[in-house]
Parts: structure tokens; sequence; C-alpha cells
């Protein structure tokens, strides 16, 4: 027990061996599942008892290697930069985030009714996996994904008011490209 507390017994070996493996992985690279690995590994040591202090030093470092890595390697850094505005090139990198907001605002408050989201027909990439979530708030519309959210203890109402404030944003984008198209 008194070894759970020494970092260098319980840490060194662990991060060594995570950091083998990890760097197999980003051989290919998959950022992804790297951090999935990093999340999995910390998991379980916080589970086993080591000192959060440790891992957050761990943490930390690993989190500035996650952004270098993410900000140099082109395609991730233009991902990053889409997800701040999705509309400013909707027609290529952000095409993907610009229908999950269309979906989203097309479903409003009360959905367009369950199985007649138009997003699913070829509109919006991966429905079924990646972005079920858009999927399902414009089939039954906010209230009923707000409702379900709002019991969540980890998410709360702020999820709900991001998502309220989702549906208003991809409403007002398309009112400005209707307007734009109409002149």
């Amino acid at each position: 027990a008194k070894e759970l507390h020494d970092w260098r017994r319980v840490l060194r070996p662990v991060v060594l061996v995570l950091m083998l493996f990890a760097a197999l992985v980003m051989k290919e690279p998959d950022l992804g599942t790297t951090l999935v690995m990093c999340f999995l590994v910390a998991a379980m040591l916080v589970a086993g008892g080591v000192r959060v202090k440790h891992l957050f030093v761990v943490g930390s470092v690993g989190a500035v290697l996650v952004g270098t890595l993410a900000w140099f390697e082109p395609y991730r850094r233009e991902r990053m930069l889409t997800f701040l505005d999705p509309f400013a090139d909707s027609s290529n990198s952000g095409y993907q985030i610009a229908q999950s907001l269309i979906a989203i605002g097309s479903g409003g408050i009360t959905g367009v009714g369950l199985g007649a989201s138009r997003a699913k027909w070829n509109f919006l990439p991966n429905a079924h996996t990646d972005f079920i979530y858009a999927i399902i708030a414009e089939e039954l519309g906010l209230q009923t994904v707000g409702l379900r959210y709002n019991k969540s203890e980890y998410f709360g109402k702020n999820n709900t008011l991001m998502l309220n404030f989702s549906c208003i944003v991809a409403n007002e984008r398309l009112d400005g490209m209707t307007d734009e198209v109409d002149q």
C-alpha cells in the first residue's frame, strides 16, 4: 500500500508501457484511440488508489503533447479550427458539423416526427454512428432530448441550454443562407 504513494514505483512502469503502446497506435496515426487508451489507464490508476496529484502532473504533460500533436498535423489542426466556425467552410471541412446543426435546428423544439428525419438521407455522413444525437434531436425535438439530459446529474441544464443555443444558431445560419439565395 505504501508503494501506491511512491510515483516512481507505480507511474514509471505504467507510463513507460503506455508510451510504448501509444507510440505504436500513433504510428497509424490515430490520436483518438491513443487518447482513449490514456484515459482508460488513468481511470485504472485512480481506481487503484494512485494519488490524483501525481496523475495531474502526468496528465498535464500529456495534454501539452496532445495539443502539439494536434496542432502540427494539418488535418487535425483543420478539424480543431473547423469546430470553432463550421459554417466558414460548410461545403468542405465543416460539412458534417454544419449538417448536424442544420438537422438539430430543423427539428426545432418538438421535432419532425419519429422516422421523418431528412438529414439521415445522405445529408449527414455517419448519421447512424457519430451524429446519431443530431438525428434524434431532429426527429424528437429538443424538448425530448433536453428533458433526457436535464435528468442527468453530469450535464444538467447547461447542456440543454447549449442545445437550444445550437438550434437557434443553426436556424439563424439557415435564414442567412436562404436570404443570400433569394437575392
